[in-house]
């Protein structure tokens, strides 16, 4: 599978949005922010996933490489989506 796609790319792309979201998670938790920061936020956000999940493949678990961290991105993600829902 490592020949088919690029999972080196893959991954550093993902690491950025990680980096990107972990840090607004921290700042989130630290902070009250306005509805308009959060719908900000939630902009920034989705446009980043999105780039970091159109370049994967989505492959089965079973294929994917042992440093894959697309799963930790989706939860992050997901995570994201209910901290800013919780605050709206």
């Amino acid at each position: 599978m490592q020949e088919a796609w690029n999972f080196d790319h893959i991954n550093e792309v993902q690491r950025l949005y990680v980096a990107f979201i972990s840090e607004n998670l921290a700042r989130l938790s630290s902070t009250k922010a306005t509805p308009e920061e959060l719908m900000q936020l939630l902009r920034m956000e989705h446009q980043a996933f999105a780039q970091a999940m159109s370049i994967d493949p989505l492959l089965p678990e079973e294929l994917l490489p042992s440093d894959y961290i697309g799963q930790r991105a989706y939860a992050l993600h997901q995570e994201c989506l209910e901290h800013v829902a919780g605050q709206l």
